[in-house]
């Protein structure tokens, strides 16, 4: 428990000091975002979250980054805080955060949105894009 204690408050500092992107560095806007969806090579998720989510982003942060552990070569996968990052509330429609996105091809495939259970992440991403529903690392 201390390690997700510890872990959240790291998350949290990253967001203060930090451009609210993982990955390198992110769009800057619209225009950006778009031409990047459309030239990726692999499968993106984006990691939609707030600076004032508080904790919920921070279980969601933790199974993203659990995540790319595991597909981190075959997904691109990016964290946008809304209020950092406007321009994704108005593409996307009013986000709550903290929400997944997944595109392919540049299109939108699947969005959950308040989710905080472990298994629909790791189950939207292992069988929608890779076709098996493997058990999540533990």
């Amino acid at each position: 428990m201390e390690k997700r204690v510890l872990y959240g408050l790291v998350v949290i500092l990253m967001y203060f000091v930090g451009s609210g992107f993982g990955q390198g560095l992110g769009p800057a806007d619209e225009s950006e975002w778009n031409r990047f969806l459309t030239n990726a090579q692999v499968p993106v998720l984006l990691s939609i979250t707030s600076t004032y989510c508080g904790y919920p982003c921070v279980i969601v942060q933790d199974q993203v980054a659990q995540l790319a552990q595991t597909y981190g070569d075959k997904i691109k996968f990016y964290t946008a805080d809304i209020l950092l990052h406007p321009f994704f509330s108005q593409l996307y429609g009013e986000l709550n955060a903290p929400t997944v996105i997944v595109f392919e091809s540049g299109n939108e495939i699947v969005r959950y949105e308040n989710i905080f259970d472990w298994g629909n992440i790791y189950n939207l991403v292992s069988t929608r894009l890779f076709g098996s529903a493997v058990p999540p690392p533990s």
